[in-house]
């Protein structure tokens, strides 16, 4: 088994490989998203929230066991003619703020 270390949202890289849900989960881009919201509103202030998005490298072994369901895995594109179609079904989102954990490979 593939050793791994606990890191925040803030501390993931693209190219690291997290467990999320059974899945491993390549990182490909980040987005860093910051509280815009009131202050009454605020769960968290001032704490940014990280959107990684990645591609499932064991996506076989996640539909046969049926970890997540094939649909979640889905991103869809705008195809002038044809309207929405579905263009990745091996995609996943880890996202969080820095309350949240994650397991990375090393």
């Amino acid at each position: 088994m593939t050793d791994t270390r606990t890191v925040k949202s803030s501390e993931i890289q693209v190219g690291d490989i997290v467990r999320a849900h059974g899945m491993r989960v390549r990182i490909d881009a980040i987005r860093v998203y910051s509280d815009n919201q009131p202050e009454r509103q605020r769960v968290t202030p001032d704490m940014p929230v990280y959107a990684c998005q990645g591609t499932v490298i064991n996506l076989d072994e996640v539909l046969a066991a049926g970890f997540v369901p094939a649909g979640f895995m889905t991103t869809d594109k705008w195809v002038h003619g044809q309207g929405w179609v579905i263009d990745r079904r091996n995609a996943w989102t880890v996202q969080g703020n820095d309350l949240a954990l994650w397991n990375v490979e090393r």
